[in-house]
């Protein structure tokens, strides 16, 4: 019973976690540094800064796997690429990630939707994640979660809730 109790406890105060699934395409763990494009899609009333804080946890997190590589484009070209996915829902066309690759030299998409980011206390952030081939159009990983917290700022969060949405990446 003791045991339960500083369990729970802890589990209170570090965050919670829930509805977290993941899809690892076979063919993802024998590949290595692939370029990928990494474009978020959030509601526009949510806070630019907030936005910007999640595409750039996200980006540190895939540059910490070896198998995918993140592009860093301007933020003509980052525009220009989050309208182009805007309407993509489920499953982007093929001749679509085609051009991207051509237009950017990206081996894979990373499309974030950044479903919800309440940043006041209890903060709570949930993504989406789907990352797909441009030369195949096949979809390589698929995550999403829903994180919150007590006692994180928005941007540590942000942080948190990236790193626990790509663990799975191999």
């Amino acid at each position: 019973m003791k045991w339960l109790t500083r369990a729970s406890v802890i589990s209170a105060l570090v965050f919670t976690c829930g509805c977290s699934s993941a899809y690892v395409s076979p063919s993802l763990h024998n590949t290595r540094d692939l370029w990928t494009l990494v474009s978020v899609q959030a509601d526009p009333l949510l806070d630019p800064e907030l936005v910007l804080a999640v595409r750039q946890a996200v980006a540190a997190e895939l540059e910490a796997t070896p198998s995918l590589e993140p592009m860093f484009l301007s933020p003509a070209e980052q525009v220009e690429l989050e309208q182009e996915t805007e309407s993509w829902y489920r499953r982007p066309p093929t001749y679509a990630l085609v051009g991207l690759s051509r237009r950017f030299g990206a081996d894979a998409v990373a499309v974030l939707r950044l479903r919800h980011f309440d940043p006041y206390p209890p903060a709570s952030v949930s993504l989406q994640i789907q990352i797909h081939s441009t030369e195949t159009g096949a979809l390589l990983f698929a995550s999403s979660g829903e994180h919150t917290s007590d006692w994180l700022s928005p941007r540590l969060l942000a942080r948190v809730a990236a790193r626990r949405v790509l663990a799975p990446l191999p």
